[in-house]
């Protein structure tokens, strides 16, 4: 890509054992969770661990938009209230990224 491009790329992959229909499960309620805002939030980097008493440590990033209505921390109470009501007693940690997502910064 970078002789034919010239451009540099950087592929990433998220390892989401797509075997376990728990990590399957808690993928598909993340995903319905953050499309109900209808904000353009992004998820990414998407990880969950089971813990020694059987509990679940779920780890992801979000991306969020410059013209979001909420800031991290109301967001990461919003969304852990959201995943607790549907998924029970589960942790949560959340990394907040930020882009200019939807901004239209064109001349024209």
């Amino acid at each position: 890509m970078a002789k034919k491009f010239n451009i540099n790329l950087v592929a990433h992959m998220d390892p989401i054992d797509i075997r376990s229909r728990k990590a399957t499960h808690i993928m598909q309620t993340i995903r319905e969770v953050i499309n109900s805002y209808e904000t353009n939030l992004k998820i990414h980097d998407f990880h969950v661990e089971t813990l020694k008493n059987n509990d679940h440590l779920i780890r992801f990033d979000i991306v969020v938009p410059n013209d979001s209505p909420l800031t991290d921390d109301e967001w990461l109470v919003e969304i852990n209230h959201a995943l607790r009501k549907r998924l029970g007693d589960v942790t949560v940690q959340i990394n907040f990224d930020h882009t200019d997502l939807g901004v239209d910064r064109s001349l024209i």
